[in-house]
């Protein structure tokens, strides 16, 4: 297989000073093997005769990195090709490097300049979380920190670092091209014993997140313990591990010494098995599944060796005492409605064996299963029929019960009642609105059923600047339309309402918004005398809307007025006039006058003369 290696991927600029640099080799996931890579077989250096491989020092491989410092002479200018050849083992594979290359340029005549100013962009809230290379070292030696946040972090630096007195800290390289993962090299005190604390503080990196602190054990001689990882120091005189039945299990334990090489244990079978995870010094042992049986001092033994020798430490499982369970009572009563299906689960802690519900008079079934008691079954129809539900008893409640090794739990009473199932049905209200955009429009409607049904709109759409919020009282849900229109239109929409008995959809419904309000009026300056001959004995319908009169905003209502022979005339609110001369007595001009009006100003009108033949 072939495998391309990333190359100082972060160094663009001018090198005034010995630094160090990462290459990345481009898998996904992996670590390189223990002796695949190195100078002599997988670095090549040309372009200067400064630089050569004499100069390189390989600090540390870890994953599917490696970090590699340069040291610079004084007083000198140039450039210098760094190529990597040959093979390297990722995961026991081996890979063919290709086309590997990166020319860096040097100047150690400058003063160099390690700062800068940059103000980070404001981000998302940001975890970080410290990884070490290893948990403990000798006096002098390097611990590469790895730095990886779950938000994009361009702008880290090593100022934003805080590390303990007397140890020194590199500057931040990301490692990956998204700038989650950074790397500081950290060279712990020279002298003493102890703790070194490495830590971003709060906010230190101008994104919201939390401290985050890491500590590595350091002395010239570090003894190699094994101690249990979650018991104070004071405690910690054996390894003692407490598998649950009936639950995964994980027990962690710490290794600490100077340069940790192995670590394995012995004595412990399935479902067990342990896992040594060299990058924070913790070894776990955990199950496979679920424990199924009990432990009673089944005993194990701990080896590992580091660079001063070896040590061993036994430990024991050991099932604890079991503990009662606890049942977690519902917040609220239990609702069931008429001819529906019903299921509920009711909490249960601490791994019950056994657990009931009495009072399931009402044909459901319960059943102990993960994480408590699931109640189920279908709920008669409400009626006085074999196989129908008794009407009138329409609450009660469930005694909850259960035990397992460590005792009873406390029983809990569940309170439950029956609905009768109702299709919702929508109110009356005007179907139609007129309002002024940027003013505050409120009106409400309400939506009958049982249970509460869920609104939406159906089709349409409400006018921007419009929303709806529900409020419930009894079986009745109050649908409220506020806020104010930023846009004139006119808007038509349906709703839905939607419970466990159906679906409603409304009637239409319109709200037309305008920018302003103006009464209906005249479209001509000087009104003709409209003189309408019709001959006797016909029906005549005439659209006179849009001829001569503006019907305004809102828009206007027509009727007539003044009219002689009144069956003979009629007119729509839309303006279409019907006149018939059937019926008619007598032959003579009839005066007919329209009127247009809305809530705004005067109405309007016109006179026409009519003239049956």
């Amino acid at each position: 297989m072939s495998i391309t290696a990333n190359i100082a991927p972060r160094i663009s600029t001018i090198q005034t000073k010995s630094f160090y640099f990462t290459i990345v080799f481009d898998v996904d996931d992996g670590n390189i093997d223990d002796g695949s890579f190195s100078l002599t077989d997988n670095i090549r250096i040309t372009g200067s005769t400064d630089i050569s491989i004499s100069d390189l020092t390989l600090l540390y491989i870890q994953g599917n990195f490696v970090v590699i410092a340069v040291d610079l002479p004084n007083l000198v200018t140039g450039s210098f090709t760094i190529d990597v050849q040959g093979n390297i083992s990722i995961d026991d594979v081996d890979n063919e490097i290709v086309g590997s290359s990166k020319t860096i340029k040097y100047d150690t005549t400058i003063p160099s300049d390690d700062t800068y100013d940059t103000t980070p962009p404001p981000g998302e809230p940001t975890a970080v979380e410290i990884t070490l290379s290893t948990p403990s070292i000798s006096n002098s030696g390097i611990v590469i920190a790895q730095f990886d946040f779950d938000y994009s972090v361009p702008y880290f630096l090593s100022s934003h670092v805080t590390v303990s007195t007397g140890a020194t800290k590199s500057a931040a390289e990301s490692i990956d091209d998204d700038f989650t993962r950074w790397i500081i090299l950290i060279t712990v005190p020279s002298s003493g014993q102890g703790m070194l604390d490495i830590s971003v503080n709060e906010d230190a990196i101008g994104f919201t997140h939390d401290a985050v602190s890491a500590q590595v054990q350091h002395d010239e001689t570090i003894a190699l313990t094994i101690l249990d990882a979650d018991t104070s120091l004071s405690d910690r005189t054996q390894l003692n591990a407490e598998p649950m039945v009936g639950e995964l299990f994980e027990y962690v334990m710490e290794v600490k010494g100077d340069n940790v090489q192995t670590v394995d244990v012995k004595g412990v079978l399935q479902p067990f098995y342990h896992h040594w995870d060299s990058t924070n010094g913790k070894l776990y042992i955990r199950s496979v599944g679920e424990v199924e049986n009990k432990y009673d001092d089944f005993n194990f033994r701990v080896a590992a060796t580091d660079d001063n020798g070896s040590a061993q430490a036994l430990g024991t499982l050991n099932t604890p005492m079991a503990v009662a369970p606890a049942i977690i009572k519902p917040t609220d009563d239990l609702q069931m409605f008429f001819g529906e299906a019903f299921d509920v689960l009711i909490e249960i802690t601490n791994n019950p064996t056994k657990a009931n519900a009495d009072g399931t008079w009402l044909g459901l079934t319960s059943r102990l299963q993960e994480g408590g008691l699931a109640i189920f079954g279908d709920i008669p129809v409400k009626g006085s029929k074999a196989g129908q539900f008794i009407p009138g008893v329409n609450k009660g409640e469930f005694l909850i019960t259960a035990s397992n090794q460590g005792g009873d739990a406390t029983s809990e009473k569940v309170k439950w009642s029956l609905i009768n199932l109702v299709k919702p049905i929508f109110g009356t209200i005007v179907s139609s609105y007129d309002v002024l955009t940027n003013t505050d429009f409120d009106t409400t409607l309400d939506v009958s059923g049982d249970p509460e049904p869920t609104i939406a709109v159906e089709s349409g759409s409400l006018p921007t600047g419009l929303s709806i919020s529900l409020s419930r009282s009894g079986t009745t849900t109050t649908i409220s339309f506020s806020g104010q229109p930023t846009a004139a239109g006119t808007f038509t929409f349906k709703l839905k309402a939607t419970n466990a008995a159906g679906v409603t959809i409304s009637s239409e419904y319109t709200i037309r918004v305008y920018s302003m309000f103006s009464a209906p009026s005249s479209k001509l300056t000087n009104l003709p005398t409209n003189q309408i001959f019709l001959q006797k004995a016909g029906d005549f319908p005439i659209d006179m809307n849009m001829e001569y009169i503006n019907r305004g905003n809102p828009p206007g209502i027509y009727t007539l007025e003044d009219v002689r022979d009144p069956p003979h005339y009629a007119i729509t609110e839309d303006g279409i006039l019907s006149l018939t001369t059937l019926g008619l007595s007598a032959i003579g001009v009839r005066p007919i006058t329209v009127v247009c009006t809305n809530n705004q100003g005067d109405p309007f009108s016109h006179t026409y003369q009519f003239y049956p033949l």
